[in-house]
This record gives structure tokens, sequence and C-alpha cells, in this order.
């Protein structure tokens, strides 16, 4: 048999049209065999692209059913193939190499089949409708396995050298579903998804990793990312994410451990206040009807790091401007660490600490997101480094501490408006070895000398607050 295509057009299901124009022809032989059984074997010529065909088909009560398919490709043309796929998505590349394709129907259960499609592509770029940025692989080994019956699955194996995904926050799949306008000819069949997808390395701003490993889940009941990883600079990062659909509610956890914590901070939109190494975890639960409802519990930790003197000038400018003696001599700190639970719009800091040369602060106390504050903070900074600082060294006798071989201690209440709490002392070091002649007049003085050093402690909280969820609502994972 020989049949010419170009001019008719050929639907297959809802997802495969091929439009007419599109050269196609379709030539082989027919063997039929004691009246049931029929046996098509031939070639698909579609522009340059040849599928060696074999289909089997069986006759029954119903009439002649298709029992197995194969077919295979050396190669393929990705633009003829997207040409005839009605998918949600504008795809371009190289070639598709090795294809091949088998459905195979139940004997037991005549409606219900089985199919696998395998093959491999040196590079994809895929594009969601009415969207801006793609997705983009190279060296991609892809396997998609269907099955229809109870209940009907989909499972997707991609594995790719290199993977460039959509910057976080932005949209990033468009639904695979049947157009309004063909429901009536192909009624929808609810099918159960998985997604696995590896990338020996993945760029999805603001993260840049190596060898990630994921997997997504899709029913109707739930979304779920049951557990995800990838190296991250010299750490990992790993997690799991669940949506309930009918009560739309969510539950997370994600750890990460020895990466940059920039990265970090710009997912959470959170301005470039510091550098180091950031180790932590968190896992929360909230109901996205209501964002007010999340409620978790988290630790985070920056060792080696470094704030940004710039934005430290930019906020904190006019106290600068009246003093630059009030900065600390260096901006890098050994280790900032906290502990952050959250219900509602209360975030509790436990157990806080910033270390750096000469100055340990340690904190404890909750606010409210955009709302009041309230914290009890220690400052103990030695008496070397309070020589740097003037209203220190004026008014303290520092030597007694040099003699007494002891830290200048002081104790704070915070307390108001998160962007502009006020500050007073709550206990002032023992008078014996601290005030010089005059220096309960000038306590004021010091308070403004340490209110920097509060603000940069204050930032620091809220950052720290952010990183485990706790100013925003998350973004839809799904993303």
């Amino acid at each position: 048999f020989s049949v010419e295509l170009t001019q008719a057009q050929v639907d297959y299901k809802w997802f495969f049209r091929k439009p007419d124009g599109l050269g196609i022809t379709l030539h082989g032989t027919a063997d039929l065999h004691t009246d049931k059984e029929l046996t098509l074997e031939g070639q698909i010529r579609a522009a340059d692209t040849v599928v060696d065909t074999e289909l089997f088909i069986e006759k029954s009560e119903g009439g002649w059913n298709l029992h197995r398919a194969l077919m295979a490709a050396d190669t393929a043309d990705i633009a003829t193939v997207s040409r005839c796929l009605r998918l949600p998505y504008m795809s371009r590349g190289g070639a598709i190499l090795d294809a091949s394709y088998e459905w195979v129907r139940d004997s037991a259960e005549p409606k219900a089949w089985r199919s696998m499609f395998e093959c491999r592509l040196d590079e994809l770029r895929l594009l969601p409708t009415g969207l801006d940025t793609p997705h983009e692989f190279k060296d991609i080994q892809l396997r998609l396995a269907l099955t229809r019956g109870q209940p009907s699955t989909g499972e997707m194996w991609l594995h790719a050298s290199s993977a460039v995904m959509p910057p976080f926050g932005e949209q990033w799949f468009n639904p695979v579903q049947c157009p309004p306008e063909l429901i009536d000819r192909f009624p929808p069949l609810p099918r159960d998804w998985v997604l696995h997808l590896d990338a020996e390395r993945l760029a999805a701003p603001p993260w840049e990793g190596r060898d990630f490993s994921g997997a997504v889940f899709f029913t109707e009941a739930e979304m779920a990312v049951p557990a995800f990883e990838a190296l991250v600079g010299e750490g990992r990062v790993n997690g799991k994410y669940v949506l309930n659909r009918a009560e739309n509610t969510v539950e997370t956890a994600f750890a990460w451990e020895q990466i940059p914590a920039t990265p970090l901070l710009k997912h959470l939109k959170f301005p470039d206040v510091l550098d180091g190494t950031a180790t932590g975890d968190i896992t929360y639960s909230m109901d996205r009807d209501d964002p007010h409802t999340q409620t978790g519990q988290g630790r985070f930790e920056v060792i080696n790091g470094r704030f940004n003197g710039d934005y430290l000038l930019a906020q904190f400018r006019e106290q600068l401007e009246q003093s630059a003696g009030m900065l600390p001599p260096s901006l890098k700190f050994d280790r900032l660490a906290s502990l952050v639970s959250f219900e509602n719009d209360v975030v509790t800091t436990q157990d806080a600490e910033l270390v750096a040369e000469g100055i340990r602060i340690t904190g404890d106390g909750s606010y409210v997101t955009g709302g009041e504050m309230d914290y009890d903070i220690r400052l103990a900074i030695s008496p070397d480094t309070a020589e740097r600082i003037p209203a220190l060294r004026d008014n303290f006798a520092l030597q007694g501490y040099r003699l007494a071989n002891r830290n200048l201690e002081l104790e704070f209440r915070v307390e108001g408006p998160t962007l502009r709490p006020r500050s007073e002392l709550a206990s002032l070091p023992a008078p014996s070895i601290t005030f010089v002649s005059g220096a309960l007049e000038t306590t004021s003085d010091v308070m403004r000398v340490l209110d920097l050093p509060r603000k940069i402690l204050v930032d620091v909280f809220k950052m720290g607050a952010g990183i485990v969820g706790a100013r925003r609502a998350p973004e839809d994972t799904g993303k």
C-alpha cells in the first residue's frame, strides 16, 4: 500500500494534529492471517523524518482493534514534530535521536493499555505559550510511560547534562490539557503524573547547582515534591513540598548546609546585606487562602561572613555622617545564628547570636510582621574594641576591664515599631570598674553609639526570620 496525506488533516486524540499542507506519506505491506490477525509494516515519511512502523491488529466481537504498535526512528526533526502537537509550548532544538515508541493493549481489560516513548535530544528549548522565559536543556535522555486503567498514570524521566530554568517567582509551566473546543470529542481522562528530573548542572536564578535530582507528583488530591536535592557551592540543599488541593494547604521542609548566603537572600528578595556560608533548615505549613495561618520553626547560621558596607552606609547614612567612628572597625563577623519560630504574624527569635572581632551580641524576643517588636539584647565588647569607640572610651574605665580580664557588658530593651523601635538600657555594669567621673550624665551618648549595632542586629533578626519564610507567603512551588 501507499498513501499520500499531504493535503489531509490527521487527528489522533486531542494532542496530535497533522495540519494539511505538511507532507506525509505512508507505504508498506499488509498481511491478513486467518481473517482475525492483521499486520501492517512500513514507513512513515514526514519531511526528513523516517519512522519504521509495525501495527498488530486483532479482530474481536467489537470489530478490529489495535493490539500492539511499534515505531522507531534514527532521527526526527523537532520542528516537524512540534507542528503536529497541540501543546501549550513552543519548542526549538536540534534532532531527536534513537526514538522508539511501543503501545500495547491489555488482553484482560480491552480498554486498558500501556505505552513507552524513549529518545535522546542534543538540545531542547521549550517556551510556555504566553510566557517570556524558556526552559533550555542539553544532552537529554527522555522516557515517557503512559497507562490507561485504574488508575491511569503518566510518568516521565528527563536527564540532562545541563538545564536552565526560569527564575524563581516566575510561572514555569502551562497546564497540559484538552482545549475546551475539543472536550466533547475527547472527554478528559484523569491521570496521576510523576515527573523525574536529573541534571548534572542546573540554573534557576538566583540558584546554580550541580547533581540535581527531584520528582513531582500530580494527582487530583495533591501535588507533591517528596524529595529534591542538589549541590550548591561547596554545600548542598534538599527539601520537600506537599500541596493538598482540597484544603489548599501546603507543608514544606527545606534544609541547606554550607551554601553561599547570597542566592538564599536573593531567592527571598532580601537586600544584599551580607555574605558568608549558610547552614539551616525550616519546616512550615500554611493555608494558601490565608497566608496569616503560616506556622513553623527553623534555624539558621552564617559563618565567616561580612556585612555589605555599601548597604549599611545607605541604611545608616545619617548616623555615619554624625560620627564615622560609630561603625565597627571591621564589617567581618565570625558567626550569626538564631532559632526562629513563627505563628501567624508573630515571629519569635531565640538564642540569637552575632559574634565578631571583640563583640558578641545575643538576644531573644519577638516581633509582629510589619508591626511591633519586643527584644532583650545583651552586648559584650572587649576592652580593646571598646577603646576604638569614642563614647565608650571616654565614659567607661576600660583599664579596669583589662585588669579584671572582663568584657564590657550592657543589656538593652528594644521595643516599638519594627522599622523605628525604641531602645533603653535595661541594666548597667558594676560602677566600681565601669564609670569615669561624670559618666552617668553621658549615658545618652553611649546609647547613641550603641544605636548602630542595635539597628544592624534588628535588620539581621528580620533577615534571619525571613530566611525561614516569616515575612512573606511562599510562591506556588508548582511554578
